[in-house]
C-alpha cells in the first residue's frame, strides 16, 4: 500500500504529499467506524489523508465531518482527496492544532488514528515524525481533547498499540470517558494481538470485548476480514 494513490470502490486516495500512507491497520479501523445512531456530525483528529473520513462519510450519508490536520502538506492532500470524491458535501477538512481548535459544536463521534510511539527512536522526515510519534499530541493530550470537544453523549473510537493499551484506558477514567468496546487485532492465529481499537462513551455503559484476526495461516484473508472490507476494497 505504498503507492501514490489508492483506488476504494467508492473514491481514491491520494498519499503522494502526505507522510503516512494508507495502511491495512488504517483501513481495518476505518470500516470499523460506526457512529451511534443519532450521531448527527463526527470530529476526525489526525486527519492524514482524509481516508477514515472518506470511509466513514460512505457509510453515514447524513453524517457531518470535520476533519482536522496539523501537516500542510497533509491538509492540502485531504482536501484534494475529499474534493474529488463524492462525498465533499458532508466533509470540511481544516487546518489546524487540534489543542486550538475551537469550533462552535461539540461533536457525537470523534475517532483518531493517533501518533503511537513516545520516547521512540524518530524518523528522520519531520512530518513522519509528527504523524508517528506523540511529541507535539500525547495520548493524555489527545483525550484531554476529546473530551474538551465530545458532546454529553458522544462517542470516541481510537486505534492504539495493544502494549499502550493500558495507558489509554488510564486517561480515559480520568476524563470520565468509559470503555464501551474493545477489539483486538492479530495478523495471523499464531501471532500476537497487535492492535487494539477502543470505543470510548460519555456515559457509563457496558463493555463490549471482541477478537479481529486479519488472514488466515495460509496467507489468505478472513472471513471476518473479507465481511469488513468487502464494501471499500475492489
Amino acid at each position: 500500500m505504498s503507492n501514490s494513490f489508492f483506488h476504494f470502490k467508492q473514491f481514491t486516495i491520494k498519499q503522494d504529499k502526505c507522510a503516512m500512507k494508507v495502511s491495512t491497520d488504517a483501513c481495518i479501523f476505518g470500516a470499523m467506524l460506526q457512529p451511534w445512531a443519532g450521531a448527527k456530525n463526527a470530529l476526525d483528529i489526525g486527519a492524514g489523508t482524509g481516508l477514515l473520513s472518506l470511509m466513514l462519510a460512505q457509510r453515514n450519508i447524513n453524517l457531518q465531518i470535520d476533519a482536522v490536520e496539523l501537516i500542510e502538506d497533509a491538509y492540502l492532500q485531504a482536501k484534494q482527496n475529499v474534493a474529488e470524491s463524492k462525498y465533499a458535501s458532508q466533509m470540511d477538512v481544516h487546518l489546524a492544532d487540534i489543542k486550538m481548535y475551537h469550533p462552535n459544536i461539540t461533536y457525537d463521534f470523534i475517532f483518531s488514528n493517533p501518533p503511537f510511539f513516545e520516547n521512540d527512536l524518530e524518523a528522520v522526515n519531520t512530518d513522519r515524525n509528527i504523524a508517528r510519534h506523540a511529541k507535539h499530541l500525547s495520548l493524555e493530550e489527545l483525550m484531554v481533547q476529546c473530551k474538551r470537544l465530545l458532546s454529553e453523549v458522544g462517542e470516541v473510537a481510537i486505534i492504539i498499540p495493544s502494549h499502550r493499551s493500558a495507558v489509554l484506558q488510564n486517561y480515559a477514567k480520568e476524563n470520565q470517558l468509559y470503555l464501551k468496546s474493545n477489539c483486538k487485532i492479530r495478523h495471523h492465529s499464531a501471532k500476537l494481538f497487535t492492535k487494539e481499537v477502543h470505543v470510548y462513551s460519555a456515559l457509563p455503559v457496558q463493555l463490549y470485548l471482541q477478537e479481529f484476526t486479519i488472514k488466515e495461516m495460509d496467507g489468505n484473508y478472513t472471513a471476518m476480514m473479507q465481511a469488513l472490507m468487502k464494501e471499500f476494497y475492489l
